[in-house]
Parts: structure tokens; sequence; C-alpha cells
């Protein structure tokens, strides 16, 4: 199930929401759907990002920042975009520093409807073949998040998603007689016989 390419697409949304410099989770969702940030500008900013050392949400965060100070539609020493890219990128900054927000106040099951609502997720999966199956997908991720919605804000998001990474460490897990090298996170409520913990 957290296989699917849906439920992988919120739990990104998600994780981002947890922690913005979490660069894989963003360089998954920044443009699904689709909104005009293609495959260059992603090259771009992560070759950028790199070149002054910071994660890629820093460096949108620049990017919002050297706009606000000139504003007059060229690339700058500050950044190298194009006025409409920048503009892209900005859009989805001010959409996810709302989620990040949003994410302090709200239940874990509003947080999703509003990841889903504020990116028109279901409308992408929608327009695919097999989009009644994976709104599907869709419900039943948001039903298991109901389930954490008795635990204050700051705390559901995160118990969550550790609950999650380890359900899909279980599920990759083979069954054979070999040893298993994990984190001691990882480990945490797997009821192994025997652990040890190096270093």
């Amino acid at each position: 199930f957290y296989e699917r390419r849906e439920v992988k697409d919120l739990l990104a949304y998600l994780r981002v929401l947890q922690n913005p410099f979490d660069s894989v989770a963003l360089m998954r969702v920044i443009n699904v759907p689709h909104r005009g940030i293609g495959d260059r500008t992603l090259a771009e900013l992560n070759r950028w990002a790199r070149e002054k050392g910071i994660p890629p949400y820093a460096a949108l965060q620049v990017v919002a920042e050297t706009e606000r100070d000139s504003p007059d539609g060229s690339p700058t020493s500050a950044h190298p975009f194009q006025k409409r890219t920048a503009e892209a990128l900005l859009r989805f900054l001010k959409m996810l520093n709302e989620l990040i927000g949003l994410a302090k106040t709200s239940s874990l099951s509003d947080l999703t409807d509003a990841v889903i609502d504020r990116t028109d997720y279901r409308a992408h999966i929608m327009s695919d073949e097999d989009g009644e199956e994976r709104w599907e997908n869709v419900q039943e991720l948001r039903a298991v998040t109901i389930q954490y919605d008795e635990l204050k804000p700051e705390h559901a998001l995160a118990s969550f998603l550790e609950d999650v990474a380890l359900i899909t460490d279980v599920d990759t897990m083979e069954e054979s007689d070999t040893v298993t090298l994990i984190t001691l996170h990882a480990a945490k409520g797997l009821e192994f016989p025997v652990v040890f913990i190096n270093g």
C-alpha cells in the first residue's frame, strides 16, 4: 500500500510539512501536481542550492527575499531564475509555508485534507485511467490519519510519519537467516530477540 505512487506523493507532502529541509521529499512534490516547474528548473535549483551550500527549501526562501527586494523581472546575482520561473517556485513556497503553519494547529486528517485540497490532488489523479482506484488509496490513507487525530497537532504528524516509516521498513525486510542492519529508531517496536548497538 505504502509503495503506491499517490500514497508516496501525499506522504512526501506530509514529510515536507514536518521537515521542509527534507530535500528528497521536497523534490518529489515540488511539481506534483504539475505547476510549471520543469526538470531543467529543478536541476538548476539543485545546482544553485549546492553551490550556495544550502538545502533547496532555503534556496527557495532566498529567491523569495530577492524578489521582494528587486521585483524587476530579470535574473539577479542573488538567483538564476527568470521572473516566470521564480513566480512558479514562489507560488509553491507560499502554499508550502501556509501548510506548514496549518500543521501546527490542525488535526492530522484536516491537514491531509488541506494538502489534497490546496494541491488539487484529486483532479490530478482523476485524469488518469485508474483515477478511481488511486483516489480510493488516497481515501484509505486519510482513514489511517484519523487514528492520530486525538494527539496534539505538534505530535500527531511526527508519530504518524514514524509509524509509516516503521511499517515500510518491516514490509521490505526479507525473511532470511541474515543479520539485519537498521537504525535504533527503526528497530524500536520490532521485537527482535537480540539487538546489538554498535559505536
